[in-house]
């Protein structure tokens, strides 16, 4: 699914509401959002490091 999602961007700006580990891992930058407020941004790697509840959300 990632691999597909890559090829219809085309390089162009997309948003993607996902909760998918497997497409969040190749995303150039995750928004977490919570209770309609943004709470922590930056790549999946640097989340998973920083934040206990993004590492849990998408690794459980």
């Amino acid at each position: 699914m990632a691999a597909g999602v890559r090829e219809l961007r085309g390089g162009r700006t997309t948003v993607l509401v996902t909760n998918s580990p497997a497409l969040l891992a190749v995303t150039d930058r995750v928004v977490l959002v919570e209770h309609g407020r943004v709470t922590a941004s930056g790549g999946h790697a640097q989340l998973v490091h920083d934040r206990a509840d993004y590492r849990t959300a998408v690794l459980a």
